[in-house]
């Protein structure tokens, strides 16, 4: 359980801000709700102690959930593996055989992946010049 006394310490800390979205939180129930993250969440062994817990919004910790680190990487890798399956194939090559899709279709579904591979990379580029702010805890300011 944490305290009163340390929940609000916290909300100081980080200037009432949720450090995912930088929106202003408050004690009122809602969306912006103050709500204190594990950053590494208890189910993989995260503690309450302070240097384990930061500050965000209600809606952000709900989206966060319990993925954390190498764990959230490795579900965008999973969630594009899956995108297509051998059944998607079988279904498909029935539909080409029946002349609803072509070679064409084909051809610009894979150009449109790798244009969508390439959007993937450049998002989690943009990460990694400020290597400083993923790795300390630096409140947002206002």
């Amino acid at each position: 359980m944490i305290g009163k006394r340390k929940r609000l310490k916290i909300y100081e800390q980080y200037n009432w801000k949720c450090q995912i979205c930088g929106k202003t939180v408050s004690l009122e129930t809602g969306p912006h709700e103050a709500a204190l993250d594990h950053l590494i969440p208890r189910v993989h062994g995260g503690n309450h102690e302070e240097s384990n817990l930061s500050l965000v919004c209600r809606s952000c910790n709900s989206r966060r959930g319990d993925n954390y680190g190498h764990l959230r990487l490795k579900n965008i890798i999973k969630r594009v593996n899956s995108a297509l399956s051998e059944s998607d194939l079988d279904l498909i090559e029935y539909e080409m055989r029946f002349g609803l899709i072509d070679e064409k279709d084909i051809e610009k579904t894979i150009t449109d992946i790798q244009v969508a591979a390439d959007q993937i990379k450049d998002l989690l580029a943009r990460l990694l010049p400020s290597r400083e702010v993923i790795t300390c805890k630096k409140p947002l300011s206002e």
